[in-house]
């Protein structure tokens, strides 16, 4: 501000200053002003200088021949519709701001121009997608002149709807590499909704264009699944289920992408990436664990603080992966929830894993068991007790619920790739990952072989984090050679369809189903924002295969006025219309996470409509903790 100030006075300009004060706003005089811009502290001036008003500020105002400069993010929200011109200072950090500004993943200070007259509000309504922020304004004024500022909506999309194909894009501007928006057919509809159905069918047309690739959408009326055109402009409450997806036969490039810490945006990753494919197809992934989860964790082992994790993030469930430089990571499955994977020679399956045997290595010293180790009645030598034993407890309060094991025995507590306890005594079993329980001889010579050392109340204590080993038996529904040849593969997901039959029908029970998979346990129920086996309608992701083999996804947007979202019949039924020789299908994360979009190089677009969230808009992808991610043929 003081820089600002002084620029002015060295070009004789008059300078005035408002700023908060006990009483409201203050307005010094200029004699008052000259000794700031001079060095002198605000706050050590006498307030005798304050006046409250000038004439000569006024005619300044009234004759055009005045600006306010405002520093701070509000500004933003206040300098609307005004008789004279400002210019906004600021680094803006709360929601609002950032979503004026259309600046998401930038950080720090920046200008902004509001003419006189000028309003952005209209354009930004935070219940509805971004029409334009102050930054495509911006980029329009810099080519095209401050006439951009009196134009309305309807006028800027029709004559640069490239700026507005994707409008949350904060590093580049126009239409994406391959995409040729289409004519709107006339009498369509207004003038929002012609442009949505111009950019829906433009990605359409690039999708359909790539070799092995087929674009699926539609919108299906509630309760009939009878298929409509798009009501883009839709008010009020919606009344069918918005449904974007792809078909892949060439999807062997698949991977998973899991944030190390904080969830992250799309945008960030593919920006922050040394290499990037020419093309990706890119929706979110499975659950993860949340803060708030990990604090359910940790508070109810109050009592127990040897036993709490650090925690904070992180998939649900098995994991299989090798990292760039070809290392082995395993977890264990914890229930016997929905996996897919992909072969070595590039095949997807979808299968249930329940824990057989296999080998879990602590500093190298290996232990080894069968499946008859795996939650038994009378414990032998070694026992693996997984999150499964909570299943015959299903109707227990979720935020109460403990079951302690291992009595008598060592056990050690392990969350994904983590140990997080060791102890001579019981244990509370997680939610979120196994004890491996010895015979007290046996654990303790284990112990000492890895070097742990004796602490209080039975735990061990070590100096560096124990490293872990896992190798599994595979599962049932994989052959060992196929297992032993696999790329990768995650486990933690909702079975739709399986093998041709869909788990979920109208008028059908599939509680049965679910507590198969152990959704209905309390453990289970510990790491689920929401009640995941509610046929409830919400946002929706689906990952599947047809018989021929071909890859499928699908999202269903919601808790829109455009969309209501789906329930697992719905997504079944609405699945076999798209895709009727749909022969698995999984549901994965959902919510305000469900999205998919693509890449064209390190640029994304979303393709489907995400709801908003705490940190996103209406039709913008927040930040997920994973990506499923298909790299495509040119």
């Amino acid at each position: 501000m003081r820089s600002d100030m002084e620029k002015a006075r060295a070009l004789g300009k008059s300078v005035y200053a408002a700023h908060a004060g006990e009483d409201g706003t203050l307005l010094p005089s200029r004699a008052v002003m000259a000794e700031i811009a001079a060095g002198a502290d605000p706050a050590a001036l006498s307030d005798e200088g304050v006046i409250d008003g000038d004439e000569a500020l006024t005619e300044s105002v009234r004759g055009g021949n005045a600006c306010l400069f405002w520093y701070g993010e509000t500004g933003l929200l206040f300098c609307r519709g005004m008789s004279l011109p400002a210019l906004v200072t600021c680094a803006p950090e709360s929601f609002t701001a950032r979503a004026l500004m259309g600046q998401f993943m930038k950080r720090g200070l920046c200008a902004v121009y509001v003419p006189a007259g000028f309003d952005i509000v209209p354009f930004v309504p935070m219940a509805r997608r971004t029409l334009a922020s102050f930054r495509q304004f911006a980029q329009l004024c810099a080519t095209h002149g401050e006439g951009v500022y009196d134009m309305d909506a309807r006028t800027l999309y029709a004559r640069w709807p490239e700026m507005f194909f994707s409008v949350y894009d904060e590093t580049d501007s126009g239409l994406p590499e391959g995409i040729v928006l289409p004519d709107c057919p006339p009498g369509s509809g207004g003038w929002y909704a012609d442009f949505c159905s111009r950019r829906d069918r433009a990605i359409e047309a690039l999708l359909n264009a790539l070799p092995g690739v087929r674009s699926l959408n539609g919108w299906f009326e509630l309760d009939t699944f009878t298929q409509k055109p798009v009501p883009w402009d839709a008010i009020g409450e919606a009344r069918g289920i918005l449904v974007h997806g792809v078909l892949a036969d060439r999807a062997s490039g698949a991977s998973v992408r899991l944030s190390a810490g904080q969830p992250i945006p799309p945008r960030a990753l593919l920006r922050g990436e040394k290499d990037v494919p020419q093309a990706q197809i890119i929706s979110n992934y499975l659950f993860f664990l949340t803060p708030r989860l990990a604090e359910l964790y940790n508070r109810l082992r109050a009592a127990r603080p040897q036993e709490q994790s650090a925690m904070r993030g992180g998939h649900l469930d098995y994991m299989l992966y090798h990292d760039a430089d070809g290392k082995r990571t395993e977890t264990f499955p914890l229930y016997r929830k929905a996996c897919m994977g992909l072969t070595g020679e590039g095949r997807f399956v979808f299968f249930h894993f329940r824990l057989r045997g296999g080998s879990c290595a602590v500093n190298g010293q290996a232990v080894e068991w069968t499946e008859a180790d795996v939650d038994p009645a009378d414990a032998g030598d070694v026992a693996v007790y997984t999150p499964c034993l909570s299943c015959a407890d299903a109707s227990a309060n979720r935020f109460e619920y403990v079951k302690s094991v291992g009595e008598g025995r060592v056990n050690f507590v392990i969350n994904q790739t983590e140990l997080t306890c060791a102890r001579d005594g019981d244990v509370l079993l997680p939610g979120t990952g196994v004890v491996l329980s010895l015979s007290r001889e046996r654990g303790l010579a284990l112990a000492r072989a890895c070097g742990f050392t004796p602490s209080e109340k039975g735990y061990f204590a070590w100096s560096e984090a124990p490293r872990l080993a896992v190798r599994l038996q595979n599962p049932e529904e994989i052959a060992p050679e196929t297992w032993r040849g696999m790329q990768w593969a995650y486990g933690g997901g909702l079975t739709l369809i399986r093998n041709g039959e869909s788990v979920f029908r109208r008028g059908a029970d599939a509680s049965e189903k679910l507590a198969e998979e152990g959704w209905a346990s309390p453990l289970s129920a510990q790491t689920q924002e929401s009640d995941i086996a509610a046929l409830a309608r919400h946002p929706r992701t689906a990952i599947g295969r047809t018989r021929a083999g071909a890859l499928l996804i699908l999202v269903f947007s919601g808790r829109s006025s455009l969309s209501a979202g789906a329930d697992y019949v719905e997504m079944c039924e609405i699945a076999r219309k798209l895709a009727p020789d749909v022969d698995d299908l999984m549901n994965v994360d959902g919510g305000g996470s469900a999205v998919l979009g693509f890449a064209i190089g390190r640029r994304f677009v979303e393709y489907s409509w995400p709801s908003s969230s705490f940190d996103s808009l209406p039709g913008m992808v927040r930040p997920v903790n994973s990506l499923f991610c298909v790299t495509l043929d040119q």
